[in-house]
């Protein structure tokens, strides 16, 4: 059981490396249509809205998010519920690799297929899933370094070819619309919902800044993608594009000599996306031991632990599979999945189904 106890620090970094996935893929785009040279306000405004989310989750489900759904619910109808958080990970995890796929396709490999590319991603992460929280969280701690000295690397890149002409002037009008645009950060509240199936695992109380500053550190990254765009783009034709950070980062040279920086891209996005998907998986495999009364986690010093109910991990990745070659078998209706549908069905689980499960657990308590 040793493998699923994690420090805050573990979480923290397990955090800040799944929400970028979901957010600086798709969010760029949406602030440039719908802001245009303002853009740059929306993860500020975005990061602040978060930090006060993530500060009244703060705390919510010491126990675990598990407990707290048979003890608002009851035995059975907690169960059935814990099944359908289930069901939703594993189909969110399908997401995942399709998106990682079709963004593969876009930016790197335009003649590929996506089966492939989803069957072999799947593949690779499941090793990771089947490990437990504990290396998940080591690895984390590992790519979090690597990714913000990426980021760095890219602004200083990209600094000598910028042009924020135009941009740095914004009037009253243009801050509705940023306020408006940069509700899809809101989005990032997944990741509480999913990481609070492990809050009685975690070996010590969260830090009380923690919420904060993972908030701002996420805002701060986020800031430096929507400039690189407008620098290198500018936000006319930035908005254009259906990927403008990584398009940016492959039009990027380094002192005029060196161009076509495709790994820098890659590195940005396999990282975030191996532990989002291999974190669904996980608490996707344990909602589902705990709701048939399997603990989900093994002592096994085998490489690929399965009992206890951790074979479910490998039920969960057939299905995540199965979703993400039936998902948007034509590229164009990616849009409509990224923005309606996940957004959507994100929305139904963490601000109606959770909270009103928190409200009624406090209360039964």
């Amino acid at each position: 059981m040793e493998n699923n106890t994690i420090s805050h620090r573990q979480l923290s970094a397990i955090a800040f490396m799944m929400v970028l996935s979901p957010l600086m893929h798709s969010q760029p785009r949406v602030w440039l249509e719908q802001t245009g040279g303002a853009a740059w306000l929306s993860p500020l405004i975005a990061g602040l809205a978060v930090a006060l989310l993530f500060l009244l989750w703060r705390g919510f489900f010491p126990e675990g998010y598990a407990a707290a759904l048979r003890r608002a619910w009851g035995k059975y109808l907690g169960g059935a519920v814990m099944l359908l958080y289930a069901l939703w990970m594993v189909c969110h995890a399908g997401f995942v690799l399709r998106s990682g796929a079709e963004r593969f396709i876009a930016t790197i490999y335009p003649a590929s297929r996506y089966p492939f590319l989803v069957v072999t991603m799947a593949l690779t992460c499941l090793p990771a899933a089947l490990g437990g929280m504990r290396p998940l969280g080591r690895s984390a701690m590992i790519f979090r370094p690597v990714m913000l000295c990426v980021f760095a690397l890219l602004l200083i890149f990209a600094v000598f070819d910028f042009n924020l002409t135009g941009i740095l002037g914004v009037s009253s009008a243009q801050v509705l619309p940023a306020l408006r645009s940069s509700w899809g950060m809101l989005s990032a509240a997944t990741v509480p919902a999913v990481l609070c199936f492990w809050g009685d695992r975690t070996s010590e109380k969260p830090l009380r800044r923690g919420g904060l500053f993972w908030a701002l550190s996420v805002a701060a990254v986020l800031e430096v993608s929507i400039l690189i765009v407008l620098g290198t783009f500018g936000p006319a034709l930035g908005g254009t594009f259906k990927y403008p950070f990584f398009d940016a980062v492959l039009n990027t040279t380094i002192l005029d000599s060196v161009e076509h920086i495709e790994a820098l891209a890659i590195a940005l996005w396999v990282f975030s996306d191996f532990v989002l998907y291999a974190v669904l998986l996980a608490t996707a495999s344990r909602a589902a031991a705990l709701c048939f009364g399997m603990s989900g986690e093994s002592e096994e010093k085998r490489l690929l632990p399965l009992k206890n109910g951790r074979w479910l991990t490998l039920v969960c990745a057939a299905a995540s599979l199965a979703a993400a070659l039936t998902i948007a078998p034509l590229s164009q209706d990616m849009d409509f999945y990224s923005l309606r549908l996940i957004p959507a069905l994100n929305a139904l689980f963490v601000f109606i189904l959770m909270p009103l499960t928190g409200l009624i657990s406090r209360l039964r308590r």
